[in-house]
């Protein structure tokens, strides 16, 4: 990023140039902004042109993909779409990440991922009933070393239990999982279905060593923002 220090956008104030406020500014605008401004930033969703704020993307319910800007509900069909159109197996492409591959780590643990199209996901309940149902999985929405998003078949609560596996076959590796549930939400798109946030449970070092390989590569970083890409502002 250099390390010039760069006035706000907004107010004027020299900012400087490190820290996850520049660096989240500079993803989700191209420009520097301080930290006073910076929640001040609007926003809308590429698809459904929905007001977005800062808080929406530190929260999950919103993500940067590929260069444009998602509110969680139409990120579901827009990941589906990136899922499709993929025609050969390629690294997986970094959901929030600025213009030098370094990672945005802001509010978030992790930083979250495009499931590799190389790889498939299954997931089950962790419990009798889940051997009946077989497998819930609708859509894999994203993923990372900590956890993954996934549109599931049936209802779900918060610290609910699952259990999956993450199959690789061009490392011929099965990796199995278990889950618990930190976040759920109805969606209009998948009937009798909801999106879940799940926490892995206690990883083994050979699973978590696996998703580093398998998420980490700063070569498909997102695009760099462009400087004429600059949001609108609280009024006054």
């Amino acid at each position: 990023m250099g390390d010039t220090a760069s006035a706000c956008a907004s107010c004027g104030t020299v900012v400087a140039p490190f820290g996850s406020a520049y660096d989240k500014a500079l993803l989700l605008s191209g420009s520097a902004y301080c930290p006073k401004c910076l929640p001040d930033l609007r926003f809308e969703c590429h698809r459904c042109k929905r007001p977005l704020l800062v808080d929406d993307f530190d929260g999950g319910r919103a993500m940067v993909l590929l260069g444009r800007k998602y509110c969680d509900h139409c990120l579901e069909e827009a990941v589906g779409k990136n899922r499709h159109a993929a025609q050969t197996p390629a690294s997986p492409s970094p959901a929030l990440l600025d213009e030098s591959g370094k990672r945005w780590l802001a509010a978030r643990a992790h930083p979250r991922f495009l499931p590799p199209p190389h790889c498939t996901l299954t997931v089950h309940r962790q419990s009798v009933f889940g051997l009946l149902v077989g497998d819930v999985l609708r859509l894999w929405v994203d993923l990372s070393e900590g956890g993954l998003r996934a549109i599931l078949r049936g209802t779900y609560a918060v610290d609910d239990r699952v259990k999956g596996a993450i199959v690789c076959p061009p490392r011929q590796l099965t990796m199995e999982f278990r889950g618990i549930v930190r976040y759920v939400k109805n969606t209009d798109r998948f009937p009798g279905s909801m999106v879940v946030g799940l926490r892995f449970d206690q990883p083994t070092p050979e699973f978590s060593q696996f998703l580093r390989e398998i998420v980490d590569d700063p070569s498909s970083a997102t695009p760099t923002p462009r400087k004429t890409q600059i949001p609108k502002t609280r009024a006054g």
